[in-house]
This record gives C-alpha cells, sequence and structure tokens, in this order.
C-alpha cells in the first residue's frame, strides 16, 4: 500500500515537472525561430541567392501584404507562410526590408485607394465550400514593393495552382519576392527588341487583332514581370540604338544591311550585350497563319525564306552560319498519335474499333537532353553557365546549322596576361550525328516516315544552337571608311541613299568594356505559336523542351542584366525531373526489400526489444519485492 502511494505521488510530482520545464521552455524560446528541412529542393529554406539579393539593398524597402481576412479554407495557410518567408528576407538584409499586412475590407476608404495604382489592386472572385456548399466571395491577394520613387505589385493569383499547395507556395515564393526587389533596384536596366511586325490577314482580325505583331506577346509578358517593359528598336534605314538600351534582342533578322550591321557593331563594343536570334526560315508569322495551319496538317510545312544578311559579320566574331537545316536523329522530337481503328478481333472474328498508337519522328524539331538515362552529364549542356546549367531539355525547330571558328576570335587579340581578349563557348549542342539538310521550295517535311537518311555527302558533327562569345572585341569595321565618312551610308527601301542622321557618338573600332554577343541557332522557340505547333504535332517531349527553352532564355536576359541571382533561385524550380524508370527498373529489387522485407523486420524487432526491456524490469520488480 505504501509503494503504490509513493508511486502515485512520484508519477504526480513528475507530471507537474514535466509541465514546469515545456512552460519554462516556451517562454525561453518564444522569440526563436527554428525548423529543419528534409526536401531534396530545399523549398523550405531560404536560398542563399535570395539573401544575397536582400543584402544588396542600400536604401529601405518596404512590402505590403494586402491580405483579405479571412481567406478561403483551402488558402488560410497563405498568411502564415507569406510571414516566413518576409521575415527571412527581413533577416537577410540588414534592417533593410520590413513588410507589413493590411486586410483592405476591414479599412475604410482603402479599397478606392488601391484601384488607383497601375495596375488597380482589386479583389478577385474564388468560390470555396463551407458546411458542403460552394460559397463565392471576392479577396485581396497583392504583394506591393516600394523603394524609394520606384513601385511595383504582385498578385499571389500568379502562381495558379502553386498557391493552393503549401509546399510549391514555399518554393516559388522566394523568387517571385527577390524578383520585384531587383526590379524596383534596377529600374534602368533596359532590354531592346529588333523585330518586324506584321499585320494579320483579314479573316483573322477579329481573333488575333487588328494590330501588326511579331509574335512575342509571350516573352514581352515574362520580361515585365520584373525588368521595366522591353522597348521596340527601329534599325530599318539608318536607325540609331538608344544609349539607355543595355541588351538589345535581334529576333529573326531579314535582309540587314551595312548599315544596321554597323550599328550593331557599335552596340556591342561599347560593352553591351547583344542577342541574336537567328533563322534560315520562318515557321511561324503571324500573317502566314493559314498557310502554317495547313503545313501542319499536310505534314509538309512552306517555310517564309530568311536572308539575315549576318553572315560575314558573325564570321568576324568566331561564330559561322550557313544554309539549310539542322537535321539529328539522336536529338529529334517525337509525335505519338492514338488514333482509333477497326481491327478484327481474333478470339471472336468480330470487327471492333481498337486506340492504335502511331509514332513518328519530326526530324527538323531538336530537343538536346542534358543527361542521359543514367542522369550522366552528357557534355551536351555546359555546368559554366548558369543561365542553361540544370534546365534538362531544350528546344530548337529547323534549326540554322552554326559553326565556331577559334581562328577568328585570335584575330581579336590578346589580354596584357596573354590570355585571349575573346571567347567563345558553345553551351547547346546537337549529337555528333546532326547534319545539315539541305531545302528546296523552302518546303520542310514535318514527318520523317519512314526514317529520313541523311545525304550522300552529309558530313556529320557536333552543332552548337547556343553560343556565347564575350570579352574585347575589335570592330568588323575596323579602319574602312564610306569615302570621307566613318560610317556606312544610310539607304531606303528602294536603295537609294538617304541624308546622314546627326550622330555625336565617336566612332568605336576597339572594346572599351568587355562585351557579350549571344548567338541562339533558332528564333521560333520563345514564339508565341511555337507550343500551339508541338501540341498539334503531338510531340509532348517538345512542348516541355519549349517551356524549358524558353525558361533559359529569360535566365540569360537576367544573368546579363541584374546578374546570376535570379537564374541560380530559379534553377531548381525548373529543372527537368522526369522519371528515370530505367533506374527505377535497377533499383526495382532493392525497392521491394525495403517496402516488403525490411519494414516488418524493423517492427518485429522493436516489439522483441520492448519485451526484453519489460521482462527485465519485472524479474527486478520482483526480485526487489522479495528481498524486502
Amino acid at each position: 500500500m505504501a509503494n503504490a502511494r509513493s508511486r502515485f505521488w512520484v508519477n504526480i510530482t513528475t507530471a507537474l515537472f514535466t509541465v514546469a520545464i515545456v512552460v519554462l521552455a516556451n517562454l525561453a524560446l518564444g522569440g526563436t525561430r527554428w525548423q529543419f528541412d528534409l526536401t531534396e529542393d530545399g523549398r523550405y529554406t531560404l536560398p542563399e541567392a535570395a539573401k544575397r539579393v536582400a543584402g544588396s539593398l542600400d536604401d529601405t524597402l518596404t512590402v505590403t501584404a494586402y491580405i483579405s481576412e479571412p481567406l478561403p479554407s483551402y488558402l488560410d495557410f497563405v498568411p502564415r507562410a507569406l510571414q516566413t518567408r518576409l521575415e527571412e528576407f527581413a533577416a537577410a538584409s540588414n534592417g533593410h526590408f520590413q513588410f507589413s499586412f493590411k486586410s483592405p475590407e476591414n479599412e475604410a476608404g482603402l479599397p478606392a485607394e488601391l484601384e488607383k495604382h497601375t495596375p488597380p489592386i482589386k479583389p478577385y472572385p474564388l468560390a470555396d465550400f463551407v458546411q458542403g456548399k460552394q460559397t463565392t466571395g471576392s479577396y485581396y491577394l497583392w504583394l506591393v514593393f516600394r523603394y524609394g520613387d520606384q513601385e511595383s505589385a504582385y498578385h499571389l493569383l500568379e502562381m495558379r495552382e502553386a498557391l493552393a499547395r503549401e509546399g510549391e507556395f514555399l518554393k516559388l515564393l522566394p523568387f517571385q519576392i527577390a524578383s520585384k526587389i531587383v526590379k524596383v533596384r534596377n529600374p534602368e536596366a533596359q532590354i531592346g527588341i529588333v523585330s518586324e511586325k506584321k499585320t494579320p490577314p483579314p479573316e483573322l482580325q477579329q481573333q488575333l487583332g487588328r494590330d501588326p505583331s511579331d509574335g512575342l506577346a509571350q516573352l514581352r509578358e515574362v520580361i515585365s514581370r520584373h525588368l521595366p517593359p522591353a522597348r521596340d528598336v527601329q534599325l530599318r534605314h539608318g536607325g540609331q540604338i538608344p544609349d539607355d538600351i543595355d541588351m538589345l534582342m535581334l529576333y529573326k533578322p531579314d535582309n540587314m544591311g551595312e548599315s544596321e550591321l554597323f550599328e550593331l557593331d557599335q552596340f556591342l563594343l561599347k560593352g553591351k550585350s547583344l542577342v541574336v536570334l537567328l533563322d534560315n526560315y520562318s515557321t511561324f508569322d503571324v500573317d502566314r497563319v493559314m498557310e502554317w495551319q495547313q503545313g501542319l496538317q499536310s505534314g509538309s510545312m512552306k517555310m517564309r525564306p530568311l536572308n539575315h544578311g549576318m553572315t560575314e559579320w558573325l564570321a568576324h566574331y568566331g561564330v559561322v552560319p550557313s544554309a539549310g537545316v539542322l537535321e539529328d536523329a539522336e536529338c529529334s522530337a517525337n509525335s505519338v498519335n492514338t488514333s482509333m481503328e477497326v481491327r478484327q478481333d481474333p478470339a471472336t472474328q468480330r470487327m471492333m474499333l481498337v486506340p492504335v498508337e502511331r509514332r513518328r519522328r519530326i526530324d527538323g524539331l531538336l530537343v538536346p537532353l542534358e543527361r542521359d538515362k543514367n542522369k550522366n552529364i552528357t557534355g551536351q549542356f555546359s555546368e559554366t553557365s548558369p543561365a542553361l546549367a540544370g534546365i534538362g531539355r531544350y528546344c530548337a525547330p529547323w534549326a540554322v546549322p552554326l559553326q565556331l571558328d577559334e581562328t577568328a576570335l585570335q584575330k581579336h587579340g590578346t589580354n596584357e596576361d596573354g590570355s585571349a581578349a575573346v571567347r567563345a563557348e558553345a553551351l547547346i549542342t546537337t549529337s555528333r550525328n546532326a547534319f545539315v539538310r539541305a531545302i528546296s521550295d523552302d518546303k520542310v517535311p514535318v514527318w520523317s516516315e519512314p526514317a529520313s537518311t541523311a545525304p550522300e555527302n552529309a558530313v556529320r558533327g557536333a552543332r552548337p544552337l547556343v553560343v556565347q562569345v564575350s570579352g574585347r572585341f575589335q570592330s568588323a569595321f575596323m579602319g574602312r571608311k564610306w569615302g570621307e565618312d566613318e560610317r556606312p551610308p544610310r539607304k531606303g527601301p528602294d536603295g537609294v541613299v538617304l541624308p546622314a542622321m546627326p550622330n555625336s557618338a565617336a566612332r568605336i573600332d576597339v572594346s572599351r568594356e568587355p562585351g557579350q554577343l549571344w548567338v541562339f541557332a533558332d528564333s521560333d522557340f520563345c514564339s508565341d505559336y511555337a507550343a500551339i505547333t508541338a501540341r498539334n504535332l503531338a510531340a509532348q517531349d517538345a512542348t516541355v523542351a519549349l517551356q524549358l527553352a524558353m525558361a533559359g532564355f529569360v535566365n540569360v536576359l537576367d544573368g546579363v542584366l541584374v546578374g546570376d541571382e535570379l537564374v541560380e533561385i530559379r534553377r531548381p524550380n525548373i529543372k527537368d525531373r522526369t522519371v528515370d524508370t530505367a533506374r527505377v527498373d535497377e533499383e526495382r529489387g532493392s525497392i521491394l526489400w525495403r517496402t516488403v522485407g525490411l519494414t516488418p523486420i524493423l517492427l518485429l524487432g522493436m516489439a522483441l526489444l520492448w519485451w526484453l526491456v519489460r521482462s527485465a524490469g519485472t524479474r527486478v520488480r520482483r526480485a526487489s519485492e522479495s528481498g524486502v
């Protein structure tokens, strides 16, 4: 009886002591925030690059989260998760990052004030289920960033499906916050686009609009999310590149004349960045939509030939384009189409409809992979380029054959330490079995059925699809004059020489600062019509690769203009994570052992250990009682 009473008070004392320890620990640790992230992609940990972006702030940046209270039930985690991320940015900012939460519905006059913003900050209707009944309400889900006189708003609904999944939300949020910080800190980082806009045909103007278009609406929208909107630049007939353009994107050049090439040359020698999206044939044009659709259906696409006129100029910088299009069976996209056909059932001899899968190869639609089936680096993608490392796949529709000329690079001289002044790197290449196919009548066969073979005189070899040339350049027009003028004459559409435009800038023959020249062997991958084409051709691998190619291209723009931090943050989110079936097959036995055999053995071992501990405790207690 005495033993039972003593055990009772021991248990009560232990319980009270435990409660006291928990209370004291909560009071002591109330101001600390610890978390352990065991996920492979670190989705619950703020990336180091995001911390560097926050730490680069020179002045106070304020973030106001306009979040409704309450939110729909499936979004109730958003304020908590958002506050966690904002606190992490604030901790990394050296006191230059401040944030607050506001519920516009609970503050008189605030909704009307928010509608005056550009863009207007308004609630968005969302559905929810309350006690089994569907309800609809309007909710605010906005972040507004203010830095000096700069302001940028972000609508959390742009995350789409990821907004409703806490893990995905936490993973994507650092990039969205960091990109807005970069945008308000670099209001003058300006991209220019040189392109030819065409008017949609009359029968499609109601659907596509009446305004001329170059088919880059999607790219422009992506750029404007975290950089100033891209500006159109006119080079035709002696147009000049404005001085405030930091990076110039030349999209699908056609009939480039000497005066246009001279402007590009001078721009590059100022230490700025030029991106050339080259093509021998234009696959997608807004004024040729009907021909494009007919080509997809017939299996033979009639392309619009382009005479870019840049061969000699690019060759001076070590990149040599040639005619035709690239083909590579190892990198070709695959079309998988399932149709219903009438077949006879061998068992019943009855005729019945059965699904038949038809596979065809699309030779001109190149989809090189970064890794082979064993996840080993293939050498096709460069590990030295943060912009393109880790995207996994790339897509180049009907690409221009390119080659690198090391001899041309050597003509640019050397630096003071003896190293080459200019270097070039092929960041993405085809396989070693690529070859060039000449095109006749501007018709490109879409399908290879039966599998096409290379021409007899075809030379096989790896060809670059993306090239980066960087360093201190010497002008392609070095020392050249046009009569008494140092600049080539302007010419009108009919070739007539036009009066010279005033230009006070001194001519440059040798780079003042290191510049960058990027050459892409295709332009169509960033067109608004690229993904539509891949879907119509039932090429799922190309559809995925086009999305990754666009992500890699935006990485290039970000990396050159504002640094590699955004690239580093985004890279885990765009990495190709397709299932490796070969590896699963190899490890199937190990997986079976761990899931079927090991788990029961561990449970039995734990039960046996518990039984031994209980038995030992019982024997000790009995021995103690008998001794008493």
